[in-house]
This record gives C-alpha cells, sequence and structure tokens, in this order.
C-alpha cells in the first residue's frame, strides 16, 4: 500500500469517529424530538437501545422502529462507504 491509501483510510477512520459522534449526541435526539412532535407520541430510547413509541398504535411504533434502524445503518454505512470511495480515488 501507499502512503496515500495509508492517509486515507486513516483519515476515514477519523471521520468515522466524527460522524458517530455527531450522529449519535446531536442528530439521533434532534431526529427523535421532531418525530415525536409530528407523530404526536411519546418516543422513549431504551436503554437497550431502538426508540419505542408509547402509547401508540401497531403502526405508529413500526414506523418509530424504522426510522431509528434505517438512521442507525446510515450511521454505520455513511462512513464506509466514504472511507471505500476516498481509498478508491488515491489507488486509482
Amino acid at each position: 500500500m501507499t502512503a496515500g491509501v495509508l492517509a486515507a483510510i486513516a483519515a476515514g477512520c477519523v471521520a468515522e469517529i466524527a460522524w458517530i459522534g455527531l450522529v449519535v449526541h446531536r442528530v439521533r435526539p434532534a431526529l427523535r424530538r421532531r418525530l415525536a412532535t409530528r407523530l404526536g407520541v411519546e418516543i422513549e430510547d431504551r436503554a437497550v437501545g431502538g426508540w419505542s413509541a408509547r402509547n401508540a398504535g401497531v403502526g405508529v411504533g413500526l414506523l418509530v422502529a424504522v426510522v431509528d434502524v434505517v438512521l442507525l445503518v446510515g450511521l454505520v454505512l455513511g462512513p464506509v462507504a466514504l472511507v471505500v470511495l476516498v481509498a478508491w480515488l488515491v489507488a486509482g
């Protein structure tokens, strides 16, 4: 591997750590509050992980769970895709 590829991988790792911090501490709670306001239900963040809509129907509960899963998948795959793209462009 060249030095450029190693630098791209290191930059990707730093970007992933920053991305996780941003999403977990800023974006995810803000999205939970906004979704709760829009749907008119209370959404609790369980200690094990995942969101749960209190006193809501099955459809609303499922929607809340799907939004949370999509957000968590984006949390993981966003930086990985960026690292792959940068390494591909540098190696190129």
